[in-house]
């Protein structure tokens, strides 16, 4: 939660003091720092006392709108909260205000709507609420006091605190074989695309073969500046901007280059290579406004390629292009993909700070719980395909058949070479401290004659991965609550790739003895 603060002075010194009520000097407070925005041109011709504010952060223009409709408002929360209408717009006014700078401008236009819902709920609607912290905070510091608001509040903070961060709704995602499906149907599209088509798609084919390997924000990929490329001894270079929106990292301005920073990555010669075939063919369209690489549409008036101008190209080239209508890919979904990918590819610590440095880390209980369908899906593809590989994870080979090198062991073969040397090396690096040593059921290197136990093989590795992914989320939720170290999530990244290559490996094997 992030507390209202108002600024005393001492001459020499200030201090930040925790604003407990919404009274009036506090709403005039608001009304200065509104025009402070203004000046800066975030707020746009708009008054404090306007039911509706135009803002802007220079990549999006946001409507706030706070007008409450008077009957609705008495028969709702009018009978409970202790003020009236015209109070409770004016108090959510300055609520806003005070969040300029703390929070995101879609996150306010998310919050003023959620207090206008609560403007129309009587006393048994709200209570059975379990609203976020600030919606209490915003009830709490409402002027006056009355019993029937304590209760609501009481109800909201108890409903809130009860409910587990794993009961919060998880991201939709496709089928995985729709991600693999893309990657190939992209490949074969590129290679035969013309000039023009090439022009027009370029934002999807740059958004998939980047995203789906870095984890990038929709907006952060969005925002990749016009100079984005540059070449050093070691190859390309591609600047890309990611967002300061960080815990710890600040107020916000909502200005492009305050609340970014330029970070550098290496990419192949071969994307970069189609970064610059795009720059040359768009230069003469390029407008001096335009100073994001991506161009907008013909008749945007954005400096940038919008979030819907991408989706809509990305549905244009899935149903038009590839003629396949049956595949649902978003283009918020890479970033998930990106990092199950880096996971199951040997994630480093860069990728743990990603996943644990951020205020919004974006943890969803079913997709990592189920980490264990990305690799049925990879090995599947793989199989299926003849592959060597996948967009989800590159390293992921396999023998097609028992290699010579084997040992012959109780219900299998073990295809270790090592053991096949004479060696216990792999033995001891697979033991787990469970049962004894030597029992070769639960090593990726056990090969069993029995389908049964085969089965039964698979069931194991399958829940070793889900466990150890549901592990890593606990790793990762300690850090983020300050209960945990980066050590800890490396430990657990290490656990779930070795589990997913472990199932991968009979996955695998099970796959080409059915075909």
């Amino acid at each position: 939660m992030l507390p209202l603060v108002n600024k005393e002075n001492h001459g020499t010194y200030s201090r930040y003091l925790r604003i407990r009520t919404l009274d009036e000097e506090v709403v005039l407070e608001a009304a200065r720092i509104f025009s402070r925005f203004r000046d800066r041109g975030v707020i746009k011709g708009s008054t404090f006392g306007d039911d509706v504010w135009q803002l802007t952060d220079e990549v999006k223009n946001y409507g706030l709108y706070f007008g409450c409709e008077g009957r609705a408002f008495r028969a709702g929360a009018g009978q409970w909260c202790g003020v009236g209408c015209r109070t409770f717009e004016k108090c959510m006014k300055a609520y806003a205000v005070y969040s300029l700078g703390q929070i995101s401008i879609e996150g306010i236009r998310v919050l003023v709507n959620e207090m206008k819902d609560l403007a129309g709920m009587d006393i048994d609607q709200a209570m059975r609420l379990a609203p976020g912290a600030r919606i209490v905070e915003f009830i709490s510091s409402l002027p006056g006091h009355g019993e029937a608001r304590d209760r609501v509040v009481e109800a909201m903070e108890e409903n809130r605190l009860s409910r587990s961060w794993k009961e919060k709704e998880s991201r939709k995602l496709s089928e995985f074989r729709d991600y693999l499906r893309f990657d190939k149907e992209l490949d074969g599209f590129w290679l035969a695309a013309d000039a023009g088509q090439k022009v027009h798609y370029f934002p999807v084919y740059f958004w998939w073969k980047l995203t789906a390997v870095l984890p990038l924000r929709p907006t952060e990929f969005l925002l990749t500046p016009e100079d984005c490329l540059r070449q050093d001894g070691n190859g390309w270079v591609l600047s890309v901007r990611r967002t300061r929106n960080k815990k710890g990292h600040g107020k916000l301005s909502y200005r492009v280059k305050e609340d970014y920073e330029v970070c550098e990555y290496s990419i192949p010669a071969e994307l970069a290579q189609e970064i610059r075939c795009y720059q040359t063919a768009v230069k003469p369209y390029r407008k001096p406004e335009n100073r994001a690489l991506l161009l907008p549409g013909d008749l945007s008036t954005s400096w940038h390629l919008t979030y819907q101008q991408l989706h809509a190209r990305l549905d244009r080239l899935i149903k038009k292009e590839l003629g396949d209508s049956s595949l649902t890919v978003n283009p918020g979904d890479t970033r998930h993909l990106a990092m199950i990918n880096l996971i199951l590819s040997g994630g480093s610590p860069a990728v743990c700070k990603e996943l644990a440095g951020h205020e919004d880390i974006d943890i969803s209980s079913h997709y990592y719980a189920n980490i264990s369908s990305v690799i049925e899906a990879s090995v599947y593809e793989l199989c299926r395909s003849g592959a060597q590989g996948s967009v989800l994870d590159g390293r992921m080979y396999f023998p097609a058949a028992l290699p010579s090198a084997r040992v012959r062991v109780e219900d299998g073969w073990c295809i270790s070479e090592a053991a096949a040397e004479g060696l216990v090396t792999d033995c001891l690096k697979n033991y787990r401290g469970v049962g004894r040593l030597g029992e070769c059921r639960d090593c990726p290197f056990f090969y069993p004659d029995r389908r049964g136990v085969r089965l039964k093989v698979l069931d194991e590795r399958k829940k070793s991965v889900d466990l150890a992914a549901d592990y890593l989320m606990q790793m990762i939720e300690a850090v983020r609550r300050g209960n945990g170290s980066e050590e800890s999530i490396l430990a657990a990244m290490a656990r779930i790739q070795k589990a997913g290559n472990d199932y991968a490996g009979v996955l695998y094997r099970e796959h080409m003895e059915a075909e």
